[in-house]
């Protein structure tokens, strides 16, 4: 007892914190293969280096280290690429490749439970690659790509009427109304259910009520919604943020705030597939199922199979419900925060081209008559090549994926350097996709550069979707609902920014979101 009576506390806990510290930047200084970047801090890594707009923060640290640095995240190393020369090996397209995985087993995505379910970040191969298999055969299927053009006109059209509704000259907040759009769409393709976002969002700016609708459903919707949209937002912000950050005091509430409205999502959509599992029971065989994406999930490998056999070959057994749900919680995510940074980007950027937009007018009015009422079909969605060079044009110049993270499981030589197995790599698009050694005349927007066949860029990639064997399995999805959003806008409507000179306005968070973007519409003349 005598003894620790005598000990001195805190000169104890300063030896202690030496220790640490020493022990700390000796790992640190004894590195395998050391990248220029900013001495970190133990701890917290170089999370204080951080001022201002946290997304362009890595463009300053390319700015100051070059298209290859470290940075330190609490006590774990991230290796930033920013040239695409250096990622060549990263998307290999070789299957269950050195670098297949995204995150290692102790990742902080482990507290919100996205490590070994869906497809984004699961690190489990053959679950990975199961849920794939089906995945990419039932959402490229033409039925369903159909029926993904049908739902985006239904939906079109209930904006357009509650647009009618509203006084002439009304200031339109263009992303509002498109991630309310974008949402309503993906429910109804993924799950058959409305969220009735469009009525939520109506009702919240207009006298005149949709009472079509309870409050309480719109109220319950508009939370699933939120909640959805949030899902990245919580995913950056555990792959970011080191843990002792994160619980800091007046930090710990948003942490918080992510865990539970993960783990509400998780719980809500696990409640609508279970009930649509039972629907489906309830169903006699000889009744025609409706083709939409959980229906396919929940008959794959049973006698209702839509798609007999797609994943005969990885895993014969059907899908559960706790393998469905994840997916959905990802799939709602990027059905309303990409799309609706996209098409925002989009509009925004065509707005400031006039050139630009006569030529999408043109090709709409060749490829589908100049009748605005006229019918969108499938096959004329695949025809709008000028679309498509406009889109990967904005796509190039804007950051709607900004990076993703790879990780080798083992030993790699990128550029000079070797790296140890788990190293954590960050690719930075934002920074590719305006690296001069990779673009000519980067900063200039150029649709035609992809229209081109002798240009120097027409088949270079820019990894709107990410790239290699995890390149996002839903981009032609996504791809045909922002043609079909500009077909069926640019058809009828011509656009005017209220403010001409003003930058696109965005969130100040992890995860940029398009905020604010206000607009006047009105009628083409034809």
């Amino acid at each position: 007892m005598t003894f620790f009576a005598s000990i001195d506390i805190p000169s104890l806990l300063i030896l202690i914190l030496i220790a640490y510290v020493s022990h700390y930047y000796y790992k640190y200084f004894t590195r395998e293969s050391p990248l220029p970047g900013p001495i970190p801090l133990p701890l917290v890594g170089n999370i204080f280096t951080i001022f201002g707009d946290i997304s362009i923060w890595p463009l300053e640290l390319q700015a100051k280290y070059g298209d290859m640095f470290e940075i330190y995240m609490g006590s774990k190393r991230k290796i930033w690429l920013c040239n695409e020369e250096l990622t060549q090996k990263i998307f290999s397209p070789t299957i269950n490749g050195n670098f297949h995985n995204r995150l290692n087993e102790d990742s902080d995505l482990r507290e919100i439970g996205v490590l070994n379910t869906g497809l984004a970040f699961n690190i489990d191969y053959e679950h990975w690659a199961y849920i794939r298999k089906f995945y990419s055969k039932a959402i490229f299927s033409p039925a369903f790509m159909r029926q993904a053009l049908t739902s985006t006109q239904t939906s079109f059209q209930k904006m357009e009427d509650y647009w009618m509704k509203l006084e002439e000259g009304t200031v339109l907040d263009f992303s509002e109304w498109m991630r309310s759009l974008f949402s309503e769409i993906t429910f109804l393709l993924t799950t058959r259910k409305s969220l009735h976002t469009l009525t939520n969002y109506y009702n919240k700016i207009s006298h005149n009520k949709d009472k079509e609708v309870s409050d309480i459903v719109l109220k319950e919707n508009e939370y699933v919604s939120k909640c959805a949209s949030e899902f990245a937002s919580a995913v950056v912000w555990f792959l970011i943020i080191p843990r002792i950050v994160r619980n800091l005091p007046g930090i710990s509430q948003r942490t918080k705030k992510y865990k539970e409205q993960v783990k509400w999502l998780r719980s809500n959509l696990l409640k609508i597939v279970k009930a649509r599992r039972e629907e489906i029971e309830r169903t006699p065989e000889s009744e025609q199922l409706t083709p939409d994406l959980l229906t396919m999930f929940l008959t794959v490998n049973t006698s209702r199979d839509f798609t007999k056999g797609i994943a005969d070959d990885i895993n014969s057994r059907p899908m559960t419900d706790e393998e469905i749900a994840p997916i959905f919680m990802e799939i709602s995510s990027a059905g309303t925060t990409s799309l609706t940074n996209s098409i925002c980007y989009l509009f925004y950027t065509i707005s400031k081209y006039p050139n630009v937009k006569q030529r999408i007018i043109e090709e709409l009015d060749v490829v589908f008559g100049k009748d605005p009422n006229s019918q969108i079909t499938y096959e004329g969605i695949n025809k709008l090549y000028y679309c498509d060079a406009v889109y990967k044009e904005v796509g190039r110049i804007s950051s709607i994926t900004p990076f993703i993270n790879k990780k080798n499981k083992v030993p790699e030589q990128i550029g000079d350097y070797v790296f140890p197995e788990n190293t954590e790599f960050f690719i930075n698009f934002r920074a590719i996709r305006k690296n001069k050694s990779n673009w000519k005349d980067p900063e200039l927007f150029n649709p035609d550069r992809f229209m081109d066949e002798s240009h120097p860029d027409y088949k270079k990639d820019v990894y709107i979707f990410g790239g290699g064997v995890r390149k996002c399995p839903g981009r032609n999805l996504a791809k045909l609902q922002l043609k079909a959003t500009l077909a069926l806008f640019f058809r009828k409507y011509d656009i005017e920014l209220v403010n001409k000179e003003a930058p696109l306005k965005f969130s100040k968070s992890l995860l940029k979101q398009c905020i604010g973007f206000e607009v006047k519409i009105k009628k083409r003349d034809y």
